[in-house]
């Protein structure tokens, strides 16, 4: 039964995907363990992405959206 929202954590990475309305999160720690999930909040609803390829786990990274090409990046 998969998670309702993702875990506490602090020291993660968020970007607002304006074309399609989302809020992107990645990564964190809570202190312990670090994240490497991805998860969208569209408002109402946390949704954890499951993609074929992903980045690492890891913390203090930075996000950017570019709004010209409808693309979220991630760096460090």
């Amino acid at each position: 039964f998969p998670a309702a929202s993702p875990e506490a954590r602090y020291g993660h990475s968020m970007v607002y995907d304006a074309f399609r309305k989302r809020v992107v999160l990645f990564g964190g720690t809570n202190g312990t363990d670090m994240f490497g999930g991805t998860w969208e909040w569209d408002g109402t609803v946390w949704t954890k992405l499951t993609l074929a390829t992903h980045p690492s786990d890891r913390q203090n990274a930075a996000m950017a959206y570019n709004s010209a090409e409808h693309l979220t990046y991630l760096f460090g």
